[in-house]
């Protein structure tokens, strides 16, 4: 976020979701003093990365040119052979370095909340077991599951006649749009072009914006903010990443309140948040379990093609009523 006009700020986490309870861990603000020609945008683990020189993909597609224009990339077009949908991007490469940042505007669809919840009506009075389960496999196995399905978004880099994993987005939520920046390697690629391939579910995500940035980080100066609550709310569960964990049920706000300092005239100040949490969808399951359907999601893009069969039956829904 950038600079406000005082030097108070102010922010509020609400839980807006009436179905949902959300633990929150870990809240940090990070303030970033750095040179007025760059911008500040931070990856999914926080990192803060500089723009300074963000280009347009060769081949780009008008949804992916301006932010906010009502225009994005949904992973609706042609799908691959299992069942996940691409997006593939070309930039120039004058220069060459071994790495760049990609930057994009994303966020998860509103579609992708029902997808879910059609999901878990498969478990019937199955389902807190099944989340009993899953909770006990690994991180690994989790995020692996994820990617599998489209459930998140997979970048990947064009080496001689490979495509090389780079990273996955996690799920951000389909409130507001997030501009996050994934690191790209380009040790391996060779060439005045750098091909880039995002795969997800179908009608998973969208995409509003996209270019890549070649150039270094510049140096910046990060300072911590001391959070302060309000009516002297105790903040030992937000403090650090531990244990403890505030818990906001349906219209509950936790309020921060920040101290900040004042740039040079030649520098800007940028702001990170930063939370960590889990949240728990509340749901009133009954009636058996759809086994087949269940165990079919260990299949290799299942959700991505269960996404597909839920929108596909509802428009024959519609056009029947019609």
């Amino acid at each position: 976020m950038p600079s406000p006009s005082t030097d108070q700020l102010s922010i509020d986490i609400v839980n807006e979701e009436i179905d949902e309870d959300q633990y929150i861990n870990e809240v940090k603000l990070l303030e970033v003093i750095h040179n007025k020609n760059v911008s500040i945008i931070p990856d999914q683990d926080g990192n803060v990365h500089t723009i300074s020189a963000p280009i347009h993909a060769k081949n780009g597609r008008e949804e992916l040119t301006a932010k906010g224009d009502g225009l994005s990339f949904d992973f609706s077009e042609q799908p691959n052979k299992d069942g996940l949908y691409e997006l593939d991007l070309e930039f120039d490469r004058s220069d060459l370095t071994d790495k760049a940042k990609l930057i994009l505007n994303v966020k998860n669809t509103s579609w992708s909340g029902y997808v879910l919840q059609e999901w878990y009506g498969l478990f019937g009075s199955g389902l807190e077991a099944n989340q009993e389960r899953m909770a006990k496999r690994s991180a690994e196995e989790l995020n692996e599951w994820r990617k599998d399905q489209g459930i998140s978004m997979s970048v990947f880099v064009k080496t001689g006649e490979k495509w090389v994993f780079q990273q996955d987005i996690n799920v951000v939520g389909n409130t507001v749009s997030r501009d996050i920046v994934i690191p790209i390697d380009l040790t391996a690629v060779e060439g005045d072009i750098t091909q880039i391939k995002l795969v997800a579910g179908f009608k998973l995500w969208e995409i509003d914006f996209a270019q890549l940035d070649y150039s270094d980080n510049e140096a910046v100066s990060i300072r911590e903010l001391e959070t302060t609550l309000t009516q002297n709310d105790d903040d030992k569960d937000i403090a650090s990443d531990d244990k403890l964990y505030r818990h906001l049920q349906y219209g509950d706000t936790l309020s921060l309140n920040y101290e900040l300092r004042s740039p040079n005239s030649n520098q800007s100040a940028s702001y990170v948040l930063k939370t960590k949490g889990y949240y728990d969808k509340h749901f009133n399951q009954d009636g058996s379990m759809a086994v087949r359907e269940v165990m079919s999601f260990k299949k290799k893009g299942q959700m991505s093609l269960y996404s597909r069969y839920l929108m596909e039956n509802m428009f024959s829904e519609i056009e029947a009523i019609d």
